[in-house]
């Protein structure tokens, strides 16, 4: 993972999720560990101190764990919640960590970083105007492949590109795993992430992260409801829960659609303080998409169904919330299939 050639550390890389496929029990624990917390048991005695990995390792592990999930994906369900608790660990900033030293952006950090981005993307065509066929379709070829990189990382970013892949990590569990096994436990939370990070943190790679869980909370949403409203059959029990909705619509969260809402859109005008000094386009192209879901939601009715349903049945549990609402499944979906049929 040390080296420098792309085709060895890619080698290493696929190992780690093949032996992710051998045992996942003993090993997503841990690579998520090395991920999240950059440590790595030494696997001797239990005094032994946990070896500390280097920056580059650690984002090259957080690499290895997106391929892990993506690979796995509905099967890592049984591992969903302890892992989303570790990637949180990994969310927090890096000035918490003392071990990790902070970079501190300025005004000028960031307008070089985004000429930097754009001179990388930039190839051939961009300046000549009369190139030839093969020359153009080199050309093409070259920008794809710059274009699929998703940009260069900057040295000023690397101590936040563990809190982004964490980020990414979270997106994609929550977009392959089934809501009723993370929602009751995270659903708040992810809810939360997702707004500090996109109103407190100014760095690129942890605003794409968090608005990219953004659109994939959405899209929770919108699946949710799909997937009762297509098969009625099934929407009669528990485990078809629309529950990330639910969360979403609780009048007990301080962190609901509502903050979220008002958080993307402004994102995407360019009002909120982090976005104040610079705007990077990946950022504002998922916020926008992540409020096209939410429309979409808000137009079908998932939301409002949502709120009046779970409303009805807090008010029938004093101490109610989420886990609550799940013994009253059954209830539950009858009223949103009538509601959305």
């Amino acid at each position: 993972m040390k080296d420098s050639e792309s085709y060895v550390y890619l080698a290493g890389i696929q190992t780690l999720s093949v032996l992710a496929d051998v045992d996942p029990k003993y090993v997503i624990p841990i690579l998520a560990c090395a991920v999240s917390r950059g440590t790595l048991s030494r696997g001797g005695k239990s005094g032994d101190s946990p070896l500390l990995l280097e920056l580059d390792i650690q984002i090259k592990a957080a690499e290895s764990l997106l391929f892990v999930i993506k690979r796995r994906g509905s099967a890592l369900a049984q591992h969903a919640n302890g892992l989303i608790n570790e990637l949180l660990v990994g969310c927090q900033s890096r000035e918490e960590i003392p071990s990790r030293p902070n970079s501190n952006f300025t005004g000028q950090d960031m307008r070089e970083i985004q000429e930097q981005t754009l001179s990388y993307f930039e190839t051939a065509s961009d300046s000549v105007i009369n190139l030839q066929q093969d020359e153009k379709d080199e050309d093409l070829e070259e920008k794809m492949v710059r274009l699929k990189t998703g940009g260069p990382l900057f040295e000023t970013e690397e101590h936040f590109a563990i809190n982004s892949g964490c980020l990414l990590c979270l997106s994609e569990i929550i977009m392959t795993v089934p809501s009723n096994v993370f929602a009751p436990h995270h659903g708040s939370t992810l809810i939360k992430l997702c707004i500090e990070c996109l109103r407190l943190d100014k760095n690129r790679p942890v605003r794409r992260g968090a608005a990219l869980l953004a659109r994939e909370i959405y899209n929770v949403v919108l699946r949710d409801a799909h997937q009762i409203t297509e098969n009625r059959a099934a929407a009669a029990n528990k485990s078809s829960l629309p529950l990330m909705a639910m969360e979403l619509c609780s009048s007990s969260n301080t962190y609901n659609d509502t903050l979220l809402f008002a958080t993307l859109k402004n994102c995407v005008s360019g009002n909120d303080y982090a976005n104040s000094n610079y705007c990077d386009p990946a950022t504002l192209a998922r916020c926008q998409e992540a409020l096209t879901i939410r429309e979409f939601c808000v137009d079908e009715g998932f939301f409002m169904v949502a709120n009046l349903v779970s409303s009805s049945l807090l008010n029938s549990n004093s101490n109610g919330g989420v886990l609550d609402i799940i013994g009253n499944g059954d209830q539950f979906c009858t009223n949103l299939i009538h509601e959305l049929t």
